[in-house]
């Protein structure tokens, strides 16, 4: 009897690609990383339109209570007496007033202590003097001289020994009446010690 020999069939290869009635899951959102449809996409979705809700809330609210104060100020103003009405424009006359005469004063003050010298980063520690009256113009003075380091060196074209700069002094050597008269005046200034007594007007 002959022999029959049975081989299995070759195993049959599943295809690569999926049937075409099966459909592949929903791609993820390149820019939320967010599956659109999904839970988690639905309840940002909600969130951010309940911000933009109260947000828009808040802002309304605001609004409604600045006009409410406009409302209120303006009723209150209505109801003021004409005497009431005019203390409330004097007494808005009398702050403007007052701003006005500090800035005046800060304005003089520092006008004075720059021509007394005074750097303007130590002029805020000066006295708080107003000297556009005689004490207070005699106490600035006064400072002034009782601390020379917190003022300027006077500045003057001569050089350091009292001389003028080479190229004047080789003009008043040819014989310049204005700077031979310069120099001397100029001689005669650095010899006469400066006073901070007198008032600087």
């Amino acid at each position: 009897m002959a022999e029959v020999n049975e081989t299995a069939p070759p195993p049959q290869e599943r295809p690569s690609t999926p049937p075409a009635n099966e459909q592949a899951p929903p791609a993820p959102d390149a820019a939320s990383g967010k599956t659109e449809g999904s839970p988690l996409a639905d309840t940002v979705a909600a969130l951010e339109a309940k911000i933009e809700a109260l947000t828009g809330k808040l802002e309304q609210t605001e609004a409604d209570k600045a006009a409410a104060a406009e409302a209120a100020e303006a009723e209150r103003k209505a109801k003021l007496s004409a005497s009431e009405q005019m203390a409330e424009k004097v007494a808005a006359l009398e702050a403007q007033l007052s701003e006005t005469q500090t800035q005046a004063l800060q304005s003089e003050r520092a006008r004075v202590l720059s021509r007394l010298g005074v750097r303007d980063k130590f002029a805020r520690y000066a006295p708080d003097a107003d000297p556009r009256t005689p004490d207070g113009l005699a106490t600035l003075e006064k400072w002034a001289a009782d601390n020379p380091e917190l003022r300027k060196a006077p500045s003057s074209p001569a050089t350091a020994d009292g001389e003028l700069p080479k190229s004047l002094a080789e003009k008043a050597a040819k014989g310049s009446p204005f700077l031979r008269g310069l120099r001397s005046a100029m001689s005669e200034a650095r010899a006469t010690p400066l006073s901070l007594g007198k008032g600087v007007r």
